[in-house]
């Protein structure tokens, strides 16, 4: 049975960098209060993908991710959650809500009709 998150997921944004065929670098920060203090969570990750979809269409690519949910489920150990995002393109939006399973060290997503897509975190990394 999944367990709920002890804390609400707020919003966030990703930044996504095409660093080679295939490659992204991806980085992020986000801000909330613990205890009453301000604190920032740094996360950093890279996704590999088959070089043949081409690269993204800019070298620069913003995520914003919104109504987050997601609860543990032990005995898997697997994280489900699933949120709503759009992809920052030059002037517009383009929205995709495609949900995800965190499942030990690596991310499966399947975006649209596509493979699935590998992740691998570096990170988080607090600091207050």
């Amino acid at each position: 049975m999944p367990t709920p998150l002890p804390r609400p997921l707020q919003d966030f944004q990703e930044r996504y960098v095409q660093t080679g065929p295939g490659r992204l670098y991806v980085g992020s920060t986000q801000r909330f209060l613990q205890d009453g203090l301000p604190v920032s969570l740094r996360c950093n990750h890279s996704v590999q993908y088959d070089a043949a979809r081409g690269p993204q269409p800019q070298l620069v690519q913003h995520l914003l991710a919104s109504a987050v949910s997601a609860a543990f489920e032990p005995e898997a150990e697997a994280l489900r959650f699933q949120l709503t995002t759009a992809l920052r393109a030059g002037e517009g939006l383009i929205p995709s809500a495609p949900p995800a399973t965190l499942l030990k060290a690596g991310v499966t997503a399947h975006p649209g009709d596509g493979p699935p897509v590998a992740s691998t975190d570096h990170g988080p990394e607090t600091r207050g």
